[in-house]
């Protein structure tokens, strides 16, 4: 269950039900076993303070996310929860993993619609320094790595549409074809990525 802080506060009730009893009784009447069941909670709570604690050690941090669970759920509820994990922030190495593995599915995806289209093989590189400019776009304190998605969709998928069209529109590719060449100027330096036709 997903957010579990933006559901009814019905729900806390049904789910002190389900855990002392293991079982749980539907609408329609049916009664289903929960024994063979993991029950799974994620919560935002505390999350907005906790971007804001840069460089403190993991233990305040977590503290800090507890003490904003506690105040938010019943003592009841809170000691249904098994176990309690407070994740650390993504480091710059999973935020680059991150990064890396949509940008690469943003590519095998062109890929496939160009050679559909174009009945051509089209390689891409792309520079180091343009995986750092998609995080630095991509990723931030208060949501994570969620905007990823769309700032690799926007920044790469978009010029590679428009790229798409255009040589659709000239009906014809060959190694002479302009290529795509996207710079992504970055305040340290310029990132790169390069399409080139084979």
């Amino acid at each position: 269950l997903d957010e579990i802080e933006k559901a009814h506060p019905k729900i806390a009730k049904v789910f002190l039900g389900a855990t002392d009893a293991a079982r749980t009784t539907s609408a329609d009447g049916i009664t289903r076993s929960l024994e063979n069941w993991y029950l799974v909670f994620t919560s935002n709570l505390g999350s907005a303070n906790a971007a804001e604690m840069d460089g403190v050690p993991y233990t305040m941090l977590e503290r800090s996310v507890m003490q904003a669970a506690t105040l938010y759920f019943a003592p009841e509820t809170m000691a249904r929860f098994t176990n309690k994990i407070v994740f650390r922030p993504l480091s710059f190495d999973t935020q680059r993993q991150i990064a890396q593995a949509l940008a690469k599915k943003e590519i095998q995806h062109f890929q496939a619609i160009a050679k559909q289209h174009l009945h051509r093989d089209i390689q891409i590189t792309y520079s180091d320094s343009c995986i750092t400019f998609l995080i630095r776009k991509g990723y931030t304190k208060q949501m994570g790595a969620r905007p990823m998605r769309d700032a690799i969709e926007k920044l790469m998928g978009d010029p590679f549409a428009k790229w798409l069209l255009e040589m659709r529109k000239a009906k014809s590719i060959d190694s002479h074809s302009p290529s795509l060449a996207l710079h992504f100027e970055a305040p340290e330096a310029a990132a790169e990525l390069l399409l080139t036709v084979s």
